[in-house]
């Protein structure tokens, strides 16, 4: 994990944190649009809706703006470790705003 902690900290200050939004949101809508994931098949504009308010959700929690970029690049870098406590604040975000939206 401390090689993962390196790349993340070097990757946290060579990106934007626009450019960490929009590969979480990428990669959250592919998610979405999983016919699985919700009760419904999403459409390309619920799933962007929905992991653009998980996004806002979760990072509404961190004053700090770039341990908020290290911890969303750690999550991306190792996605299988989910007891980071970036994932349960994005969880807790995606199900929240999929309550709110109706798509629970």
């Amino acid at each position: 994990m401390a090689g993962c902690d390196f790349i993340a900290n070097k990757a946290a200050s060579n990106v934007t944190e626009q450019e960490a939004k929009d590969g979480f949101i990428e990669g959250c809508v592919k998610g979405a649009l999983d016919p699985q994931a919700f009760k419904r098949q999403l459409s390309q504009a619920e799933a962007s809706k929905l992991c653009h308010c998980a996004y806002d959700t979760a990072s509404a929690q961190y004053t700090d703006r770039e341990k908020w970029k290290r911890d969303l690049i750690r999550a991306g870098l190792s996605p299988n470790d989910q007891n980071q406590e970036i994932f349960q604040k994005l969880v807790a975000g995606l199900q929240s705003c999929a309550t709110s939206q109706n798509l629970m």
